[in-house]
């Protein structure tokens, strides 16, 4: 098993991803629990195409300087942030696979000209997902309470007129959310 360096895994794969073809690339997660080592395979798919079924996932990179590894199409090891690995871990079912678009994983991070082109693609990969998650991050002490308060806002739980007398620490852990990955945030609020 070889450490993946950048091209090799893509090019053996015969995964060619470019955005005039509308081409992307899908994570097969290997069923697994939560403790077991993270599989994978790589398979194509197009915008333009068969509509597959797939998740998109949307979460902060995180520190690279202590990654965690997926093994990809058997033998290349990828390493991936911890962030992605807790993600992935999380979102992976016990005994069915899970096909994911996951940016670090679905393209190729060591090929400019790769990630220039699907850039003007990911948009359109959103969209086209039967569902997008959204990471934050493990659970915090406030976390609970700040999930809590932003789906009574969806829900309708919590009127306009009572939005004052929510508690002060469900506040607190709404902001402490949104502080984890402004990006995410940023992303999903000009959608």
């Amino acid at each position: 098993m070889t450490l993946y360096t950048g091209a090799l895994a893509w090019s053996e794969a015969d995964l060619t991803a470019t955005a005039p073809n509308r081409e992307f690339r899908i994570l097969i997660l290997s069923a697994g629990e939560p403790s077991d080592d993270l599989y994978g395979e790589l398979t194509k798919a197009s915008l333009d195409g068969a509509r597959i079924h797939y998740t998109a996932l949307s979460y902060t990179w995180g520190d690279p300087s202590d990654p965690g590894i997926i093994v990809l199409n058997d033998d290349h090891r990828l390493p991936i942030t911890r962030n992605l690995e807790a993600a992935l871990r999380q979102f992976r079912l016990p005994t069915d696979s899970l096909k994911l678009w996951v940016d670090a994983i679905c393209i190729n991070q060591a090929d400019s000209e790769e990630k220039r082109s699907q850039v003007g693609i990911v948009r359109d990969i959103y969209v086209f997902a039967h569902l997008t998650w959204v990471w934050l991050g493990p659970s915090s002490a406030d976390s609970d309470d700040a999930m809590d308060t932003v789906q009574g806002l969806v829900d309708g739980g919590v009127a306009p007129n009572e939005l004052r007398q929510v508690r002060r620490k469900a506040w607190d852990g709404v902001g402490n959310l949104i502080r984890r990955a402004p990006s995410v945030v940023d992303t999903f609020a000009i959608r």
